[in-house]
């Protein structure tokens, strides 16, 4: 699942015709309705995905 956010002019672009076609729905969504987290001030999530891969083992 995914939140899409057109564009501030409002166009739909490349998305009107999956809107036609029912395979995505559309909603009023605002950068409020996002949730937002607190973290650390050092807080690196560059250095998170780089362990996160290294202890990946695939």
């Amino acid at each position: 699942m995914s939140a899409l956010s057109p564009s501030a002019s409002g166009t739909l672009g490349r998305y009107e015709s999956l809107v036609a076609k029912g395979v995505i729905r559309l909603r009023t969504t605002t950068m409020s309705d996002i949730p937002r987290y607190d973290v650390r001030l050092d807080f690196s999530p560059l250095e998170l995905l780089l362990t996160e891969r290294e202890d990946d083992q695939r």
